[in-house]
């Protein structure tokens, strides 16, 4: 709906309140539950053109009508507390937010409406807003609680089902589940495809969600198809349109420097700073995100001084955003190690890897597939050091992560398995080593057209390995098909580079 038409509508409300009261003036509880209404939609207009201070006060004024009423609208005042809810998690407020959807969750209990209508909204609410301090399990079992509720009200083919789809498909992703990620966010799209009133924002926002899932499967086409579609759609000048198009653009920024093409990548993400710094609050976690990804495209490039200054800002910004012990905080300081690393200063990097293990255990738990990547970094360390056992310890440990919870061909399951077989090389354990290359190799070749400088890299390295055993015409065969691989890459102005590109999620 455009503003106008929101703008005519509201007018049109209030006068219809006011005639109502006018009209029956003895019915003074049947007008004030009329102005009720219409302050809690007023509210909801004003917090879609950003305007919270406007929009708390409607809220707050709509129920204080409403509990002045002799029978107080129980499951309007559960809307009212959601959206006043929503008021608190714009502002970051997560505390403030839980305890307002927490008195509504307990008059929904009370008085026994958990399969009302109107509860599913606050119910995703609640698991949104756990999920988003980062409190899991609290997060699944609300949102479980949430799907049920929409089902026994029969409302789970509705926009608001469509949003819960996409928050729990990103939770899902947050936990490794990609399948499950993908499965949420299309179905969620599908709903949204029935329903005409949904907004570009809303569409815009489940975009962004799958091209995240779909980048983790590496899909990269149709993830990049994904973040431009959420781009397309985020057309508007209010701050909540403004940072969604931000937070695409540094999604589409972080897959073009996975695919290697670092000139499209920091056009774009220069693109999301400016606007970013023109729109946002100047500590939006958006920032950190942009900051992060600039440093680590630098370090990919070799430009390590720039690199240092934008980590340093961006550990900076998580710190005050977040605390130090958000994951957000974690991946920067594991990229800071691969900075440290690439300068040759290994003892500085494996403590950041180490701090970094510690933060996202805490977080997520010793399964995650963070916990892989964070252990790979940390094996690769120990391996610079010259310390192989502990170094083959930490990779094996990573890859059993790694293949539980993307199977037996993702991506970063070839990188540690291409770094298994270097540390099992040096310790001249041949045999494991040629076993670890050919695993990496073969995932890899499925890959093969977005990963080919990773993939040539990897070949140089068993060619090697070869020769030592001297297996001279194989090794010559593997070299040459790296040659063509190198050539391909340079061709496509890709470069070999370590991972580190960070997606905005939330």
């Amino acid at each position: 709906m455009s503003s106008r038409l929101i703008q005519l509508s509201t007018l049109a409300f209030l006068l219809a309140a006011h005639l109502y009261s006018q009209d029956r003036e003895p019915a003074l509880d049947d007008a004030s539950r009329h102005s009720v209404e219409f302050w809690n939609t007023l509210g909801t207009i004003r917090q879609g053109q950003s305007k919270l201070a406007e929009a708390e006060q409607d809220y707050r004024r709509a129920l204080s009508l409403n509990q002045s009423l002799s029978t107080p609208n129980k499951m309007q005042e559960v809307s009212i507390l959601n959206n006043l809810a929503t008021i608190q998690q714009a502002r970051r407020d997560f505390n403030g937010a839980e305890a307002l959807l927490k008195s509504g969750y307990a008059i929904l209990r009370e008085n026994n409406l958990t399969n009302d209508p109107g509860a599913g909204p606050l119910l995703a609410n609640l698991a949104l807003n756990l999920q988003q301090q980062g409190r899991i399990a609290e997060a699944e079992r609300a949102y479980g609680e949430a799907e049920l509720s929409f089902q026994h009200s029969f409302t789970d083919d509705t926009p608001e089902f469509a949003m819960l789809l996409s928050n729990s498909g990103l939770l899902s992703l947050e936990n490794g589940h990609c399948a499950d990620a993908i499965l949420r966010e299309r179905r969620a799209l599908e709903i949204q495809s029935k329903h005409s009133l949904v907004t570009d924002r809303q569409r815009a926002y489940v975009f962004n969600g799958l091209g995240l899932a779909l980048q983790q499967t590496g899909d990269f086409t149709e993830a990049k198809s994904s973040f431009q579609r959420a781009i397309e759609l985020d057309r508007g000048d209010i701050p909540a349109v403004i940072k969604h198009r931000v937070e695409a653009l540094t999604n589409l920024g972080a897959l073009e420097q996975k695919l290697g093409h670092y000139s499209q990548a920091r056009e774009i993400q220069v693109e999301a700073e400016k606007i970013a710094l023109q729109n946002l609050p100047e500590n939006d976690p958006v920032l950190a995100t942009i900051w992060n990804n600039l440093g680590s495209l630098s370090t990919q490039q070799k430009d390590f001084r720039y690199a240092g200054l934008q980590y340093q800002k961006s550990a900076a910004l998580w710190l005050r955003c977040l605390g130090s012990n958000s994951p957000q905080y974690a991946t920067t300081l594991s990229n800071i190690g691969t900075l440290e690393s690439l300068r040759g200063h290994h003892r500085e990097a494996q403590e950041m890897a180490t701090r970094a293990l510690a933060i996202d255990q805490a977080y997520f738990g010793p399964s995650h597939p963070r916990i892989a990547a964070d252990l790979a970094n940390l094996g690769d360390e120990y391996f610079y050091r010259n310390k192989l056992d502990r170094a083959i310890d930490l990779l094996l440990q990573a890859e059993s992560i790694e293949e539980k919870s993307f199977g037996a061909n993702s991506v970063p399951l070839a990188r540690i398995f291409d770094n298994l077989a270097a540390a099992y090389q040096k310790s001249k354990r041949f045999a494991d080593s040629k076993a670890a290359f050919e695993k990496a190799i073969r995932i890899y070749e499925l890959q093969q057209a977005a990963f080919a400088p990773q993939f040539a890299s990897c070949l140089h390295q068993y060619a090697a390995l070869l020769r030592t055993m001297q297996d001279f015409g194989k090794a010559e065969q593997t070299e040459v098909r790296a040659t063509r691989l190198d050539v391909q890459s340079v061709l496509s102005g890709q470069a070999v580079s370590p991972e580190g590109g960070l997606s905005f999620v939330q």
